[in-house]
């Protein structure tokens, strides 16, 4: 497989956890489905599936959420878990093809949620997904960043260890928030008004020459 396309998955990756609604899921379910470059980014029935609960009815709660919810944890924590073989498990095998399940695999505690997982033989055709998540966790853990930007804070995958921000946008609007900072900690590099004030007002220093009052006319 080449570079390219690793990275490109692992972008992905980044965009599928930034994603907050079904409206946000549905242009990049298109975008990364039925690509001719690359596999697709998860199975396209994975996106419309829902668990189900103790009685067997659908959870309200798709499953992408859940699997998007172990991949946030895991960036954050940049797969450097107490747990980490455990939490690499349950990511690769929450995105499957809905036809090869396996149910309660790797249990997870749950009062209202029984996660659902594909059937390790069905990973003999991987996705996107996988790859991203094979690659960020065997990778050096800086390449999983959040962007400093206070207006943004997106995940992102950066290309060096000094990236604080996910775009040139958000770079420009970060320098420009750290030198405001800078400015009002330091009066925009003027000597303070106060200090000033204190110079001018300072006693005189024992044995120093007093000042010579000038003469009336």
């Amino acid at each position: 497989m080449k570079a390219m396309d690793v990275l490109l998955d692992a972008d992905d990756l980044a965009r599928f956890a930034n994603l907050e609604t079904d409206e946000d899921a549905a242009p990049f379910q298109r975008l990364t489905t039925g690509r001719d470059t690359s596999p697709d980014f998860a199975p396209a029935t994975w996106w419309e599936y829902r668990a189900t609960v103790s009685n067997g009815r659908p959870l309200a709660e798709k499953q992408w959420r859940f699997t998007q919810s172990l991949v946030r944890e895991a960036w954050d924590q940049q797969f450097r878990s107490e747990v980490g073989l455990f939490d690499l498990a349950r990511l690769l095998l929450s995105v499957f093809d809905p036809e090869a399940l396996l149910e309660n695999l790797i249990p997870i505690p749950s009062n209202t949620y029984r996660p659902q997982y594909a059937d390790v033989g069905a990973l003999a055709k991987e996705y996107g997904f996988h790859t991203a998540i094979r690659y960020l966790a065997g990778g050096p853990s800086w390449r999983m960043k959040k962007c400093e930007n206070e207006n943004c804070g997106q995940r992102f995958v950066a290309d060096h260890n000094e990236r604080k921000c996910c775009s040139t946008q958000c770079s420009s609007e970060y320098q420009a928030e750290r030198q405001k900072k800078w400015g009002r900690r330091n009066n925009w590099g003027r000597p303070s008004t106060v200090k000033a004030e204190m110079r001018k007002s300072s006693p005189r220093v024992p044995g120093s020459p007093r000042k010579k009052a000038t003469a009336k006319t």
